[in-house]
Protein backbone atom coordinates (compact mmCIF):
# COMPACT_ATOMS: atom_id res chain seq x y z
CA UNK A 1 0.00 0.00 0.00
CA UNK A 2 2.71 2.24 -0.28
CA UNK A 3 2.79 5.14 -3.22
CA UNK A 4 4.40 4.95 -6.43
CA UNK A 5 5.27 8.17 -6.27
CA UNK A 6 8.90 9.03 -5.88
CA UNK A 7 11.21 9.21 -3.00
CA UNK A 8 12.02 13.05 -4.65
CA UNK A 9 7.68 14.11 -5.08
CA UNK A 10 6.96 12.58 -1.21
CA UNK A 11 9.54 14.97 0.12
CA UNK A 12 8.84 18.23 -2.30
CA UNK A 13 4.96 17.26 -1.50
CA UNK A 14 5.48 16.45 2.29
CA UNK A 15 7.35 20.10 2.34
CA UNK A 16 4.72 22.12 0.22
CA UNK A 17 2.27 20.90 1.95
CA UNK A 18 3.59 21.30 5.39
CA UNK A 19 4.55 24.94 4.41
CA UNK A 20 0.80 25.73 3.86
CA UNK A 21 -0.21 23.87 7.06
CA UNK A 22 2.13 26.77 8.98
CA UNK A 23 0.43 29.66 6.50
CA UNK A 24 -3.22 28.57 7.65
CA UNK A 25 -2.09 28.47 11.19
CA UNK A 26 -0.63 32.13 11.01
CA UNK A 27 -3.28 33.56 9.40
CA UNK A 28 -5.01 32.66 12.71
CA UNK A 29 -8.51 31.97 11.98
CA UNK A 30 -9.24 30.36 15.32
CA UNK A 31 -13.25 29.57 15.96
CA UNK A 32 -13.06 29.24 19.84
CA UNK A 33 -14.61 25.47 21.61
CA UNK A 34 -17.64 27.24 23.46
CA UNK A 35 -16.99 24.90 26.53
CA UNK A 36 -13.51 25.28 27.23
CA UNK A 37 -13.04 28.53 24.40
CA UNK A 38 -8.89 28.11 25.38
CA UNK A 39 -9.47 25.28 22.82
CA UNK A 40 -9.74 26.38 19.43
CA UNK A 41 -11.00 24.62 15.60
CA UNK A 42 -8.66 25.72 13.18
CA UNK A 43 -7.48 23.88 9.40
CA UNK A 44 -3.78 24.06 9.96
CA UNK A 45 -3.43 20.26 9.89
CA UNK A 46 -5.74 19.69 7.03
CA UNK A 47 -2.51 20.33 4.31
CA UNK A 48 -0.68 17.85 7.17
CA UNK A 49 -3.26 15.23 6.10
CA UNK A 50 -3.90 16.20 2.81
CA UNK A 51 0.11 15.32 2.25
CA UNK A 52 -0.72 11.69 4.18
CA UNK A 53 -3.67 10.83 1.70
CA UNK A 54 -1.69 11.68 -1.11
CA UNK A 55 2.20 10.65 -0.52
CA UNK A 56 1.49 8.01 2.13
CA UNK A 57 3.31 8.18 5.51
CA UNK A 58 5.85 9.75 4.57
CA UNK A 59 5.03 12.71 2.93
CA UNK A 60 2.65 13.09 5.94
CA UNK A 61 5.55 12.56 8.61
CA UNK A 62 7.77 15.08 6.38
CA UNK A 63 4.65 17.62 6.04
CA UNK A 64 3.77 16.89 9.90
CA UNK A 65 7.72 17.68 11.17
CA UNK A 66 7.83 20.91 8.90
CA UNK A 67 4.58 21.88 10.72
CA UNK A 68 6.03 21.72 14.09
CA UNK A 69 9.13 22.63 13.72
CA UNK A 70 8.46 26.22 12.08
CA UNK A 71 5.81 26.60 14.56
CA UNK A 72 8.41 26.33 17.38
CA UNK A 73 10.04 29.02 15.63
CA UNK A 74 7.37 31.51 14.86
CA UNK A 75 4.11 29.87 16.15
CA UNK A 76 1.78 31.18 18.78
CA UNK A 77 2.34 29.92 22.58
CA UNK A 78 5.55 28.06 22.00
CA UNK A 79 6.95 25.74 22.86
CA UNK A 80 3.66 24.06 24.67
CA UNK A 81 1.51 24.69 21.40
CA UNK A 82 3.48 23.32 18.48
CA UNK A 83 3.94 20.12 20.55
CA UNK A 84 0.28 19.71 20.86
CA UNK A 85 0.04 20.25 17.46
CA UNK A 86 2.51 17.33 16.76
CA UNK A 87 0.78 14.87 19.32
CA UNK A 88 -2.85 15.24 17.49
CA UNK A 89 -1.69 15.83 13.85
CA UNK A 90 1.25 13.06 14.76
CA UNK A 91 -1.38 10.75 16.12
CA UNK A 92 -3.49 10.98 13.36
CA UNK A 93 -1.24 10.58 10.85
CA UNK A 94 -0.22 7.03 12.45
CA UNK A 95 -3.86 6.26 12.77
CA UNK A 96 -4.20 6.67 8.85
CA UNK A 97 -0.99 4.17 8.32
CA UNK A 98 -2.49 1.88 10.29
CA UNK A 99 -5.49 1.56 9.10
CA UNK A 100 -3.79 1.42 5.72
CA UNK A 101 -2.33 -2.08 7.36
CA UNK A 102 -5.46 -3.06 9.00
CA UNK A 103 -7.54 -2.45 5.58
CA UNK A 104 -4.90 -4.56 3.67
CA UNK A 105 -5.90 -7.81 5.79
CA UNK A 106 -9.09 -7.32 6.35
CA UNK A 107 -9.51 -6.29 2.59
CA UNK A 108 -13.38 -4.93 2.90
CA UNK A 109 -15.21 -3.85 -0.10
CA UNK A 110 -16.22 -0.31 0.96
CA UNK A 111 -13.69 1.08 -1.44
CA UNK A 112 -12.64 4.62 -0.46
CA UNK A 113 -15.37 5.22 1.95
CA UNK A 114 -14.38 2.09 3.72
CA UNK A 115 -10.97 3.16 4.09
CA UNK A 116 -11.92 6.40 5.04
CA UNK A 117 -14.26 5.12 8.08
CA UNK A 118 -11.40 2.81 8.77
CA UNK A 119 -8.79 5.65 8.82
CA UNK A 120 -11.14 8.15 10.91
CA UNK A 121 -12.09 5.00 13.39
CA UNK A 122 -8.58 4.09 14.39
CA UNK A 123 -6.95 7.62 14.16
CA UNK A 124 -9.67 8.85 16.32
CA UNK A 125 -8.44 5.80 19.04
CA UNK A 126 -5.33 7.26 18.73
CA UNK A 127 -6.13 11.26 19.32
CA UNK A 128 -8.58 11.73 21.77
CA UNK A 129 -6.55 9.81 24.29
CA UNK A 130 -3.31 10.93 23.53
CA UNK A 131 -5.19 15.03 23.47
CA UNK A 132 -6.59 14.15 26.31
CA UNK A 133 -3.96 13.07 28.45
CA UNK A 134 -1.68 15.91 26.99
CA UNK A 135 -4.38 18.89 28.19
CA UNK A 136 -4.36 16.82 31.60
CA UNK A 137 -0.39 17.78 31.69
CA UNK A 138 -0.75 20.81 30.88
CA UNK A 139 -3.93 22.01 32.91
CA UNK A 140 -2.09 19.78 36.01
CA UNK A 141 1.42 20.84 35.62
CA UNK A 142 2.46 23.22 33.19
CA UNK A 143 -0.52 25.49 33.53
CA UNK A 144 -2.60 25.15 36.64
CA UNK A 145 -3.88 28.72 36.04
CA UNK A 146 -5.58 27.46 32.92
CA UNK A 147 -7.77 24.95 35.21
CA UNK A 148 -9.62 27.68 37.32
CA UNK A 149 -10.41 28.93 33.79
CA UNK A 150 -11.72 25.84 32.49
CA UNK A 151 -13.76 25.40 35.60
CA UNK A 152 -15.00 29.18 35.24
CA UNK A 153 -15.89 28.32 31.83
CA UNK A 154 -17.40 25.03 31.52
CA UNK A 155 -19.53 25.91 34.24
CA UNK A 156 -21.19 28.56 32.47
CA UNK A 157 -21.56 26.38 29.48
CA UNK A 158 -23.49 23.61 31.48
CA UNK A 159 -25.25 26.15 34.23
CA UNK A 160 -23.90 24.49 36.81
CA UNK A 161 -20.85 24.60 39.28
CA UNK A 162 -17.73 22.73 37.87
CA UNK A 163 -14.65 21.95 40.44
CA UNK A 164 -12.60 19.59 42.23
CA UNK A 165 -12.29 16.33 40.97
CA UNK A 166 -15.48 16.45 39.70
CA UNK A 167 -14.60 19.21 37.63
CA UNK A 168 -11.58 17.84 36.18
CA UNK A 169 -13.07 15.04 34.59
CA UNK A 170 -16.07 17.17 33.03
CA UNK A 171 -13.06 19.51 31.66
CA UNK A 172 -11.35 15.71 30.17
CA UNK A 173 -14.55 15.29 28.83
CA UNK A 174 -15.39 17.85 27.32
CA UNK A 175 -11.82 17.88 25.52
CA UNK A 176 -11.82 14.63 24.16
CA UNK A 177 -15.46 15.94 22.69
CA UNK A 178 -13.55 18.78 21.46
CA UNK A 179 -10.62 16.71 19.89
CA UNK A 180 -13.35 14.15 18.24
CA UNK A 181 -15.03 17.21 16.44
CA UNK A 182 -11.55 18.54 15.38
CA UNK A 183 -10.11 14.95 14.13
CA UNK A 184 -14.29 14.96 11.89
CA UNK A 185 -13.82 18.30 10.35
CA UNK A 186 -10.15 17.87 9.48
CA UNK A 187 -10.72 14.42 8.53
CA UNK A 188 -13.38 15.15 6.02
CA UNK A 189 -11.98 18.02 4.75
CA UNK A 190 -8.54 16.47 4.26
CA UNK A 191 -9.62 12.99 2.66
CA UNK A 192 -12.20 14.64 0.61
CA UNK A 193 -10.29 17.39 -1.28
CA UNK A 194 -7.51 14.59 -1.90
CA UNK A 195 -10.40 11.99 -3.34
CA UNK A 196 -11.43 14.91 -5.67
CA UNK A 197 -7.71 15.70 -6.51
CA UNK A 198 -6.76 12.34 -7.44
CA UNK A 199 -10.30 11.11 -9.05
CA UNK A 200 -9.84 13.63 -11.61
CA UNK A 201 -6.90 12.81 -12.82
CA UNK A 202 -7.03 9.49 -14.86
CA UNK A 203 -4.41 6.06 -15.05
CA UNK A 204 -0.96 6.48 -14.04
CA UNK A 205 -1.47 9.27 -11.67
CA UNK A 206 -4.53 7.76 -10.12
CA UNK A 207 -2.52 5.24 -8.99
CA UNK A 208 0.04 7.54 -8.39
CA UNK A 209 -0.70 9.07 -5.14
CA UNK A 210 -1.01 6.97 -2.31
CA UNK A 211 -4.66 7.46 -1.86
CA UNK A 212 -5.32 6.26 -5.08
CA UNK A 213 -4.79 2.55 -3.73
CA UNK A 214 -8.00 2.62 -2.09
CA UNK A 215 -10.27 3.93 -4.83
CA UNK A 216 -10.56 0.59 -7.13
CA UNK A 217 -11.11 -1.90 -4.00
Amino acid sequence: MSSNASGAERVAGGAVFGALAVVITMINLFVPFPPLPYLSFDLGEVPVLIATFLYGPVGGSISLFEYWAILQAIGPFRPVGPVLRLLATGSTVLGIWLASKLYAKLAPKGGIRGFSGLSFTVSSLFRVPVMTAANWVVLLFLFPGFLSFAYSTLGKFIGSGVSGGSGLVLVMLFTAAYNLIQLAISFALASGLSTVAVTRRQGYMTAKYWIGRFLHD
